[in-house]
Protein backbone atom coordinates (compact mmCIF):
# COMPACT_ATOMS: atom_id res chain seq x y z
CA UNK A 1 0.00 0.00 0.00
CA UNK A 2 1.54 3.57 -1.20
CA UNK A 3 1.88 6.35 1.61
CA UNK A 4 -1.00 8.17 0.38
CA UNK A 5 -3.14 5.42 0.52
CA UNK A 6 -2.30 4.58 3.52
CA UNK A 7 -3.02 8.15 5.22
CA UNK A 8 -6.25 8.49 3.46
CA UNK A 9 -7.00 4.62 5.10
CA UNK A 10 -5.91 6.31 8.25
CA UNK A 11 -7.99 9.44 8.13
CA UNK A 12 -11.15 6.69 7.00
CA UNK A 13 -10.97 4.93 10.12
CA UNK A 14 -10.41 8.48 12.33
CA UNK A 15 -13.67 9.89 10.91
CA UNK A 16 -15.50 5.93 11.36
CA UNK A 17 -13.89 5.55 15.17
CA UNK A 18 -15.16 9.03 15.68
CA UNK A 19 -18.42 8.94 14.39
CA UNK A 20 -19.47 5.99 15.73
CA UNK A 21 -18.01 6.68 19.66
CA UNK A 22 -20.58 9.70 19.27
CA UNK A 23 -23.58 7.72 18.32
CA UNK A 24 -22.87 4.71 21.02
CA UNK A 25 -22.39 7.83 23.40
CA UNK A 26 -25.51 9.10 22.14
CA UNK A 27 -26.98 5.67 21.93
CA UNK A 28 -25.56 4.90 25.85
CA UNK A 29 -27.49 8.46 27.02
CA UNK A 30 -30.83 7.36 25.22
CA UNK A 31 -30.83 3.79 27.42
CA UNK A 32 -30.06 5.38 30.75
CA UNK A 33 -31.77 8.43 30.19
CA UNK A 34 -30.93 11.95 30.03
CA UNK A 35 -30.09 12.77 33.62
CA UNK A 36 -28.01 9.39 34.34
CA UNK A 37 -25.23 10.44 31.67
CA UNK A 38 -22.37 10.37 33.15
CA UNK A 39 -23.92 9.38 36.33
CA UNK A 40 -24.13 5.84 36.21
CA UNK A 41 -25.28 3.87 38.92
CA UNK A 42 -25.12 0.01 38.86
CA UNK A 43 -29.07 -1.85 39.24
CA UNK A 44 -29.81 -4.91 37.38
CA UNK A 45 -31.92 -2.96 34.85
CA UNK A 46 -28.27 -0.97 34.20
CA UNK A 47 -26.34 -3.88 33.97
CA UNK A 48 -28.99 -4.86 30.94
CA UNK A 49 -28.25 -1.04 29.43
CA UNK A 50 -24.50 -2.03 29.48
CA UNK A 51 -24.78 -5.16 27.78
CA UNK A 52 -26.86 -3.65 24.98
CA UNK A 53 -24.03 -0.84 24.80
CA UNK A 54 -21.30 -3.21 24.82
CA UNK A 55 -23.20 -5.53 22.06
CA UNK A 56 -23.62 -2.28 20.09
CA UNK A 57 -20.09 -1.34 20.24
CA UNK A 58 -18.98 -4.79 19.16
CA UNK A 59 -20.64 -4.77 16.25
CA UNK A 60 -19.73 -1.34 15.28
CA UNK A 61 -16.34 -2.66 15.20
CA UNK A 62 -16.78 -5.13 13.38
CA UNK A 63 -18.25 -3.36 10.75
CA UNK A 64 -15.77 -0.93 11.03
CA UNK A 65 -13.03 -3.22 10.54
CA UNK A 66 -14.81 -4.87 7.79
CA UNK A 67 -14.86 -1.19 5.75
CA UNK A 68 -10.77 -0.83 6.83
CA UNK A 69 -10.07 -3.99 5.27
CA UNK A 70 -12.21 -3.18 2.12
CA UNK A 71 -11.04 0.07 1.98
CA UNK A 72 -7.31 -0.77 1.87
CA UNK A 73 -7.48 -3.25 -0.50
CA UNK A 74 -9.05 -0.77 -2.63
CA UNK A 75 -6.53 1.22 -2.25
CA UNK A 76 -4.00 -1.42 -2.63
CA UNK A 77 -5.54 -2.87 -6.32
CA UNK A 78 -6.19 0.78 -7.81
CA UNK A 79 -2.37 1.97 -7.28
CA UNK A 80 -0.76 -1.84 -7.40
CA UNK A 81 -2.36 -2.64 -11.12
CA UNK A 82 -1.59 0.50 -13.29
CA UNK A 83 2.27 0.16 -13.95
CA UNK A 84 3.76 3.36 -15.50
CA UNK A 85 5.14 2.83 -19.06
CA UNK A 86 3.99 -0.32 -21.85
CA UNK A 87 7.69 -1.71 -21.04
CA UNK A 88 6.92 -1.53 -17.36
CA UNK A 89 3.78 -3.53 -17.75
CA UNK A 90 5.61 -6.22 -19.70
CA UNK A 91 8.15 -6.30 -16.79
CA UNK A 92 10.48 -3.89 -17.70
CA UNK A 93 14.38 -4.82 -17.69
CA UNK A 94 15.34 -5.89 -21.04
CA UNK A 95 11.79 -5.73 -23.37
CA UNK A 96 12.13 -2.39 -25.70
CA UNK A 97 9.59 -1.33 -28.64
CA UNK A 98 9.74 -2.89 -32.03
CA UNK A 99 6.43 -1.79 -33.29
CA UNK A 100 3.14 0.01 -32.57
CA UNK A 101 -0.30 1.17 -34.12
CA UNK A 102 -1.85 3.83 -33.15
CA UNK A 103 -5.63 3.27 -32.64
CA UNK A 104 -7.01 7.21 -31.69
CA UNK A 105 -7.38 7.04 -28.14
CA UNK A 106 -5.40 4.51 -27.24
CA UNK A 107 -1.65 2.42 -28.91
CA UNK A 108 -0.58 -0.86 -29.61
CA UNK A 109 2.72 -1.79 -28.31
CA UNK A 110 4.77 -4.60 -29.52
CA UNK A 111 7.97 -5.54 -27.07
CA UNK A 112 10.66 -7.80 -27.09
CA UNK A 113 13.33 -9.01 -25.22
CA UNK A 114 15.55 -11.20 -26.88
CA UNK A 115 13.24 -14.49 -26.40
CA UNK A 116 9.48 -13.27 -25.79
CA UNK A 117 7.09 -10.70 -27.65
CA UNK A 118 4.79 -9.16 -25.55
CA UNK A 119 2.09 -7.05 -26.56
CA UNK A 120 -0.15 -4.22 -24.54
CA UNK A 121 -2.92 -1.61 -25.58
CA UNK A 122 -1.70 1.36 -23.57
CA UNK A 123 -5.01 4.13 -23.41
CA UNK A 124 -3.84 7.63 -23.42
CA UNK A 125 -6.15 8.24 -21.06
CA UNK A 126 -8.05 6.62 -18.11
CA UNK A 127 -11.83 5.35 -18.88
CA UNK A 128 -13.99 2.84 -18.88
CA UNK A 129 -14.09 1.40 -22.68
CA UNK A 130 -13.02 -2.07 -23.63
CA UNK A 131 -9.57 -2.43 -24.60
CA UNK A 132 -8.25 -5.57 -25.94
CA UNK A 133 -4.18 -6.83 -26.78
CA UNK A 134 -3.56 -9.94 -28.55
CA UNK A 135 -0.58 -12.68 -30.43
CA UNK A 136 -0.86 -15.35 -32.43
CA UNK A 137 2.49 -17.23 -32.95
CA UNK A 138 2.40 -18.70 -36.52
CA UNK A 139 1.11 -22.82 -36.37
CA UNK A 140 -0.77 -22.03 -33.08
CA UNK A 141 -4.48 -22.52 -33.42
CA UNK A 142 -5.54 -20.28 -30.28
CA UNK A 143 -4.42 -16.42 -29.71
CA UNK A 144 -3.13 -15.44 -26.60
CA UNK A 145 -5.79 -12.56 -25.64
CA UNK A 146 -6.30 -10.04 -22.86
CA UNK A 147 -9.57 -8.41 -23.00
CA UNK A 148 -12.11 -6.00 -20.26
CA UNK A 149 -13.04 -3.05 -19.63
CA UNK A 150 -9.90 -2.10 -17.86
CA UNK A 151 -9.05 1.58 -16.36
CA UNK A 152 -5.54 2.26 -18.06
CA UNK A 153 -4.13 -1.14 -20.56
CA UNK A 154 -4.78 -4.47 -21.51
CA UNK A 155 -2.30 -6.93 -21.18
CA UNK A 156 0.42 -7.68 -20.73
CA UNK A 157 -0.56 -10.76 -23.26
CA UNK A 158 3.34 -12.54 -23.62
CA UNK A 159 4.91 -15.00 -26.35
CA UNK A 160 7.52 -16.64 -27.20
CA UNK A 161 8.31 -17.54 -31.33
CA UNK A 162 11.48 -18.15 -32.38
CA UNK A 163 11.74 -18.76 -35.42
CA UNK A 164 7.92 -18.22 -36.23
CA UNK A 165 6.02 -14.93 -37.37
CA UNK A 166 3.43 -13.31 -35.41
CA UNK A 167 -0.10 -11.71 -35.39
CA UNK A 168 -0.71 -9.07 -32.80
CA UNK A 169 -3.15 -6.46 -32.49
CA UNK A 170 -5.79 -4.85 -29.88
CA UNK A 171 -8.30 -2.80 -29.73
CA UNK A 172 -10.35 -0.13 -28.48
CA UNK A 173 -13.72 0.38 -27.69
CA UNK A 174 -16.90 -1.70 -28.20
CA UNK A 175 -15.48 -5.58 -28.91
CA UNK A 176 -12.67 -7.52 -29.86
CA UNK A 177 -12.12 -6.51 -33.92
CA UNK A 178 -15.65 -6.45 -34.24
CA UNK A 179 -15.53 -3.03 -36.34
CA UNK A 180 -17.17 -1.08 -33.69
CA UNK A 181 -14.36 0.35 -31.89
CA UNK A 182 -10.75 1.19 -32.61
CA UNK A 183 -9.23 -1.96 -33.63
CA UNK A 184 -6.25 -3.39 -35.34
CA UNK A 185 -4.50 -7.11 -36.45
CA UNK A 186 -1.30 -7.37 -38.43
CA UNK A 187 -0.32 -9.52 -40.97
CA UNK A 188 2.16 -12.53 -40.36
CA UNK A 189 5.36 -10.41 -39.55
CA UNK A 190 8.34 -9.84 -37.10
CA UNK A 191 9.47 -13.79 -38.57
CA UNK A 192 12.44 -15.22 -36.70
Amino acid sequence: MTTSAMSRARLIVFFVVSAMKRRANADFCRLVGRNGCGRFRYTEQSSVRRTSVRKFKQGALLTLATMVAFSGSIFTSSSAMAASSPVAACGGGSYHVIDKHDLGKAVIYLMYNGTTNCVVTWKDSPDSKKVVAGILVQGNTQENRDADYYQYYAGPVKASAAGKCIIWGGAYGAGDYDYSGSWYRSPWEHCG
